[in-house]
């Protein structure tokens, strides 16, 4: 009797000891700020290092902001066979501003020429990326990828008046076809008929709201026709999109298991955050309302030069993006 006493008394004790570290972890991953200022602390360091050999470039740090820069890799053979490493088709930088819970979105057209981080010259900003993997002096394959990886944050970094950014998240978009896949589709008013080029010109979406499986969610965030210069058109599609998706995400309360569901799609999925920090943002993401979330795409104009195209960014339109979402003032130094 006395051992089956002692069996619950420590049984007890272990459930109260585990309830109680439960609620803490659980007010721990709420305060995203506490937990990603832990981590900053760290790669802030780092950071300083790697600026010591450049006394005119200042890495700005904003305590109540949270930067992550996602990467959307469009793999197929075609590119493959032309490009022999895969370039990031997508690059959206996600600002979170913790006082006010809201978010802003900041995307990149692909062609846009700008000065590449840690190189002498001006390239498209998806070059980045090659220029870290390739070029950046990493011996092993995980050790080119975390430099490609390096050079794009540095790159949109600089861009922006040298913002601290977090994070990075990259993802092979035919993950994000399972996910859609997963979630049943996605509903979105399509503005008008939309054909695949990949596929002979077929129709994959009429005009009007539409319920878009993951292929065609794919091919209508991919979609700028045979046109080039409507990559722009494409970018702010995504935005728009991604925000639905991510709605559909928060009301099926998904959004919280963000450390399982990037677990589900790792094969598709590379990022530095952490287990914690993935589930203090799938916790903290719930408070986010879509009216609060502001979309910017780098504005600029296209140009043919040396018989290849390019898209220019407005320098007076890229100082007034940075002082409108970070408030800072700042002359592009190159």
């Amino acid at each position: 009797m006395k051992n089956k006493k002692l069996i619950i008394s420590i049984l007890v004790a272990i459930l109260v000891i585990s309830t109680a570290w439960g609620i803490n972890k659980y007010r721990d991953l709420r305060d995203a700020q506490r937990i990603f200022l832990k981590q900053q602390e760290i790669q802030r360091k780092i950071a300083e290092e790697k600026l010591e050999a450049r006394e005119d470039l200042k890495t700005v740090y904003q305590e109540d902001r949270i930067n992550i820069l996602l990467l959307g890799f469009d793999k197929n053979e075609s590119r493959l066979d032309r490009y022999r490493l895969f370039r990031p088709d997508g690059i959206v930088l996600v600002s979170i501003d913790l006082s006010t819970d809201s978010v802003d979105m900041i995307s990149f057209p692909r062609d846009a020429l700008v000065w590449i981080a840690h190189r002498p010259g001006m390239d498209k900003i998806n070059s980045a990326f090659y220029y870290g993997h390739d070029l950046g002096g990493g011996e092993t394959p995980e050790e080119k990828m975390k430099l490609g990886y390096s050079y794009c944050v540095d790159t949109v970094s600089e861009f922006l008046g040298n913002i601290y950014i977090n994070n990075y998240v990259a993802i092979d978009m035919d993950g994000f076809r399972e996910l859609i896949d997963d979630i049943g589709g996605v509903e979105i008013y399509v503005e008008e008929d939309m054909y695949d080029q990949t596929r002979g010109g077929a129709l994959f979406a009429e005009k009007g709201l539409q319920t878009l499986n993951g292929y065609q969610y794919l091919a209508y965030v991919r979609d700028r026709g045979t046109d080039s210069t409507k990559d722009k058109d494409r970018v702010a599609r995504t935005q728009e999109s991604f925000e639905i998706v991510f709605n559909q995400l928060k009301e099926q309360n998904m959004i919280r298991l963000m450390p399982q569901l990037i677990n589900n799609y790792r094969k598709n999925i590379d990022t530095n955050l952490s287990l914690s920090e993935m589930a203090a943002l799938g916790i903290y993401a719930q408070k986010i309302e879509l009216g609060k979330m502001g979309r910017y795409v780098v504005e600029g104009e296209y140009e043919y030069r040396d018989n290849n195209i390019y898209y220019i960014p407005n320098e007076e339109a890229r100082i007034d993006l940075v002082k409108e979402v970070y408030g800072i003032d700042f002359l592009p130094e190159r």
